[in-house]
This record gives structure tokens, C-alpha cells and sequence, in this order.
């Protein structure tokens, strides 16, 4: 769902998938790697870095968009395509 900026129309909405972040890190067993296991199911074969969501959302939002509104761009690695 795209919000709404008054005088503005609508906005992008931005849902990240899998990224890796210290929150993705909670405490686990030895020998256990989650976000290895979250990682091999996302096609792409990796977690999503922060600066990449980062790069996409400053783009929507700066002078350069001048014509993207209303979206929903996720970016997860092709997860939602599986």
C-alpha cells in the first residue's frame, strides 16, 4: 500500500526482505548460522545489505524521482518471485 502526502499524491512503499542487520543476529546454538539458513532460501543467495535498501529509498525520495509514486517496490532478492 502506497501512502499519501497531502499536495503531493502518493508516496512509495518500500518492504525490505531478508537483510542483514544486528537485530537479524539473535542468539543462537553453536554451529548454528542463521542468517546462513535465511540467506539459502533467498534466490539471490544472500541477505540484502542495509546501504542497498538505503540507496533505493534515497533515490525515491530525492530530486532525481520525479515520476515514481504509489509503488511498492520490495527488494528481496527475488524471494517473493519463488
Amino acid at each position: 500500500m502506497a501512502g499519501r502526502l497531502p499536495g503531493t499524491g502518493s508516496y512509495p512503499w518500500v518492504p525490505p526482505g531478508r537483510h542483514r542487520t544486528i537485530r537479524a543476529s539473535p542468539i543462537h546454538p553453536p554451529g548454528q548460522n542463521p542468517k546462513r539458513q535465511m540467506a539459502s532460501r533467498v534466490p539471490a543467495g544472500r541477505l540484502a545489505e542495509p546501504p542497498e535498501i538505503a540507496a533505493l529509498v534515497g533515490w525515491l525520495a530525492g530530486p532525481e524521482n520525479t515520476y515514481v509514486s504509489g509503488q511498492r517496490i520490495v527488494i528481496d532478492g527475488g524471494f517473493t518471485r519463488v
